[in-house]
């Protein structure tokens, strides 16, 4: 009697378990290769009915086909937008193309020519003590130099004109070659807007438009040192060139020298002028 019970309870798993299989592969071949094998699995063992898991299955099957149709709606959306884009662009004249690049050119032009020719100055003596500190660099120099005994440069010649009287002769010269510096340090701050309130309402910004400008204010220093390199070497017959002339690059170098000590002297002393500057508005 317990063995005919025992057959007749295999007997049953066994027919549940071919109409589960028979079950899901009806789905299956129904639905196509869409459904995911071990989702159904994890269904099975959470006692879940085949019906409810094909309905599951049915609706995230139309949301991923929704998604698929959203997304190549949008993808043809933009198609079309970078179709007509090239379009337009394409029928476009080129005199208007012309047109509008001029106009940015001229912009820019007028934008940069407005620092120099008509500059803003918050502060009327602001440039002449600016041109007053850049010029003392130079005398700084010279009063070293011939202090130390050490090499003089070559615009540090005495006058023969002037009195030899103490170092009298040399004070023309050190001037003279202040306020060419100080001419390049102004072009620099009208190009960097170093006149204007805000290069010394903050420390921070003190110290970026002044150094904007003492670029500026360099690249003028070496263009005149390189014409004058150049108008020497045509004058001796020999190409400016280095390694035309041995003289030549030693006089290149004599000159570089010179310009390096009188950016970093000139840069030492507008940088804390310009602090002090800042100093000075706070105060008042």
């Amino acid at each position: 009697f317990l063995r005919c019970i025992n057959s007749l309870h295999l007997t049953m798993f066994g027919g549940w378990l071919f109409a589960l299989h028979l079950a899901l592969a009806t789905s299956i071949a129904r639905n196509g290769p869409g459904l995911q094998l071990m989702g159904l699995r994890g269904a099975v063992s959470q006692g879940k009915p085949t019906s409810y898991i094909r309905r599951d299955w049915e609706g995230s099957r139309r949301r991923d086909y929704s998604q698929q149709i959203q997304l190549r709606n949008l993808l043809r959306v933009r198609a079309e937008e970078e179709e007509s884009k090239k379009e337009g662009e394409e029928e476009r004249p080129l005199k208007d193309v012309f047109d509008e690049g001029m106009t940015y050119g001229n912009d820019v032009r007028d934008m940069v020519l407005s620092r120099f020719t008509s500059p803003v100055i918050d502060d009327i003596g602001l440039p002449l003590s600016d041109a007053m500190v850049v010029a003392t660099s130079s005398v700084l120099v010279a009063i070293v130099v011939i202090a130390g005994h050490l090499v003089k440069p070559s615009w540090l010649a005495p006058l023969e004109w002037v009195p030899a009287w103490r170092s009298l002769p040399y004070i023309v010269p050190a001037f003279s070659h202040g306020s060419l510096l100080a001419l390049c340090w102004t072009l620099g701050a009208l190009a960097a807007q170093a006149f204007e309130k805000k290069a010394w309402t903050t420390r921070t910004q003190a110290i970026a438009i002044t150094a904007k400008a003492w670029a500026f204010a360099v690249s003028l220093m070496i263009v005149g040192v390189q014409i004058g390199l150049i108008k020497e070497s045509l004058s001796n017959g020999v190409l400016p060139f280095l390694g035309e002339n041995e003289a030549m690059d030693m006089l290149a170098v004599s000159r570089y020298s010179e310009l390096i000590v009188d950016a970093g002297m000139m840069g030492v002393l507008i940088s804390i002028w310009r602090q002090y500057r800042v100093n000075i508005e706070n105060w008042i």
